[in-house]
């Protein structure tokens, strides 16, 4: 089988965009140190509860003391000893001499009790209080520090803040998180059918890893109009959707290559072969195509790593288990697979081509490289899940 990277150049369109099939494929990890080379996380900022579920986590320092500080009540009830109460029943009641404290869920315990007991369980006699039920030590109370060790929330940083990050900040008395929210603009150059399905996805999966996404749609898909869009804006990463082929109308490539002369267009990638990554006065610019099966081949290969890096965000770990099935691969290309997680062990999906019902079959994701001829049945790969959501 021929090497991809080296096929003959197609020739020029005779009209239109004026744009070539690249003479080369460059490799994956050339394309993706372009990127990331001297990239650094977007800088940090303060961020209210309501808005930062979803981002990413910067550094905290960690609170002054475990929550909660002393031992709390879970449920309504009377609060006691549990020593006081053994063996007691209906039948044996125990009497206590001292009025039994109420409770409910979130207060502190009175001096000396370690238990909560259902209201039923306590009847009054006379001056007298007769408990007919016993507890055991911790029963219905969370005892101090059970809720938030004192190192929470440094151990945040680096991570996507969920609900529940959200709703222990608001438990530990924080008004707002410290985040990373990297700004990217996805510009869409227009397609003929006014067309945004692969702009929207790549959008929200954006916002997923914790970006600020600023959508937007150049005037035409002409080169003076798509590197006037280009211009404009303060982004540290853009993701320029569609033209990068050599179609009549494509006009992507020809608009970058003005404002970059170290693009790189053309990756020795399956599918997405026809993207191009380059650098704009130092902001990142990833160059995917329109189709949204090799825009999302794209976005795993490069945007991801590159949205990781500006978000700060600790990697994420992989899934190691067998393969079920062989998969196989063209030299030279590297190729984006498919699988199941069927329990023990990944099922290929789909290799090298991502049609939609493939996708929605899909759990996880990797990336065969370029020298691999591909792997046997049994064989370990490691694999990241597929996210499109935010977390909770």
């Amino acid at each position: 089988m021929s090497d991809p990277s080296h096929d003959p150049p197609a020739a020029a369109l005779p009209s239109g965009g004026g744009q070539t099939r690249p003479a080369t494929l460059t490799p994956l990890d050339v394309a993706r140190e372009r990127l990331l080379a001297g990239l650094a996380p977007a800088p940090e900022q303060d961020a209210p509860l309501e808005t930062a579920l979803g981002c990413v986590a910067a550094f905290h320092p960690p609170l002054p003391a475990a929550l909660p500080k002393s031992a709390v009540a879970t449920r309504d009830g009377w609060a006691f000893r549990a020593a006081d109460l053994a063996g007691a029943s209906a039948y044996a009641p125990v009497l206590v001499d001292s009025g039994p404290v109420w409770v409910e869920p979130g207060q502190k315990l009175p001096e000396g009790a370690d238990c909560v007991i259902d209201p039923a369980g306590v009847e009054a006699a006379g001056p007298l209080v007769q408990v007919l039920i016993e507890a055991f030590p911790g029963e219905n109370i969370r005892r101090a520090g059970e809720d938030l060790s004192a190192d929470w929330p440094s151990g945040l940083d680096g991570r996507v803040i969920t609900a529940f990050d959200v709703m222990a900040a608001r438990v530990s008395g924080l008004t707002g998180l410290r985040i990373r929210q990297p700004r990217v603009t996805i510009l869409d150059a227009p397609a003929r059918d006014g067309a945004q399905t692969t702009s929207r996805l790549i959008a929200s999966l954006a916002q997923a890893m914790g970006a600020a996404v600023d959508t937007r749609t150049a005037a035409g898909r002409d080169r003076a109009a798509v590197r006037e869009a280009l211009e404009r804006g303060n982004a540290e990463l853009v993701l320029l959707i569609g033209g990068t082929g050599c179609g009549r109308e494509d006009e992507s490539i020809a608009a970058l290559a003005q404002c970059d002369n170290g693009l790189i267009h053309g990756l020795a990638l399956q599918p997405g072969r026809t993207s191009a990554v380059a650098r704009i006065d130092g902001c990142p610019v990833i160059a995917l195509p329109g189709s949204p099966d090799q825009a999302l081949a794209v976005w795993w290969a490069l945007c991801e790593p590159v949205l990781a890096r500006l978000g700060g965000r600790r990697a994420q770990a992989p899934c190691s288990l067998p393969l079920r099935h062989k998969i196989s691969s063209a030299i030279g290309l590297a190729e984006i697979v498919l699988l199941l997680h069927d329990g023990e062990t990944f099922t290929p999906v789909a290799t090298g081509d991502l049609p939609l019902h493939k996708l929605l079959a899909a759990t996880h994701f990797f990336i065969i490289g370029a020298d691999s001829e591909g792997h046997a049945p049994g064989e370990i790969v490691r694999a990241q899940a597929i996210q499109t959501s935010l977390p909770t």
